[in-house]
């Protein structure tokens, strides 16, 4: 279950890196493989909001 996590956050990562490099969310998905209601999906704001506050 750990493991799970863990893919999930390198993979917001990427997504917010990419993002902030410039690149579009057609972009993103074809470049990372997913679909781009993944790119969107509620959960990778929330992660971002959670990240914020820590930072």
């Amino acid at each position: 279950m750990e493991e799970v996590k863990v893919d999930k956050w390198e993979m917001y990562m990427k997504i917010k890196q990419l993002k902030e490099q410039g690149f579009k969310i057609r972009r993103i998905a074809r470049k990372l493989g997913i679909s781009r209601t993944t790119v969107y999906k509620p959960k990778l704001r929330k992660c971002k909001i959670a990240l914020d506050k820590i930072l």
